[in-house]
């Protein structure tokens, strides 16, 4: 059995993104180097790591977080996010919701609802 440890996000914009994810997530988090910013909740991991002109291209990546209420527009964009109405949701099981998002870096965040 396998269970989620960590994740990362690549952050062209570092300050940014580690403010838009401290906001969303309503955690400080911690910073552990020059290049690397750490949030922890519930025994996961999400890091957000510095990218510099000497990495490979930036791959955007795609991230799906829980939540007990889907963001709105407005608070996605207050931290510094981005939505586009435009861009369809993927197959959800039925009764589920979800809403998509752009961070500062351009990675994809869905937040799924979850129900208790």
């Amino acid at each position: 059995m396998f269970s989620l440890h960590q994740a990362c996000v690549p952050a062209l914009d570092f300050e940014a993104t580690v403010d838009f994810y401290r906001l969303i997530l309503k955690l400080d988090g911690a910073r552990v180097s020059a290049r690397e910013h750490l949030f922890e909740s519930g025994g996961a991991r999400l890091s957000c790591v510095r990218m510099g002109g000497h990495e490979c291209a930036h791959q955007p990546t795609a991230l799906v977080l829980g939540a007990d209420r889907l963001p709105t527009a407005k608070e996605i964009q207050a931290a510094g996010g981005r939505t586009d109405a435009r861009r369809p949701l993927f197959d959800l099981p039925e009764g589920a919701g979800a809403a998509l998002a752009t961070d500062p870096s351009g990675n994809t965040i869905c937040f799924v609802l979850q129900k208790p």
